[in-house]
């Protein structure tokens, strides 16, 4: 959420509902793809992979 905040929220300037959730698509389209920490250097797109895999075996 911290990131969230730095990234996103704090810089947040939008101009109808529309632009808001346009906006918002495309934060969250890069977020997800981000190496972090937490995930061992994996976005979170790859570590939703990995736990699938593990899933499915």
């Amino acid at each position: 959420h911290r990131n969230d905040n730095e990234r996103f929220y704090s810089n947040l300037s939008f101009y109808s509902y529309e632009d808001l959730v346009v906006q918002m698509k495309k934060y969250l389209y890069k977020s997800n793809r981000l190496p972090m920490q937490t995930l061992n250097w994996l976005s979170p797109i790859e570590k939703r992979k990995e736990l699938l895999e593990l899933k499915e075996n």
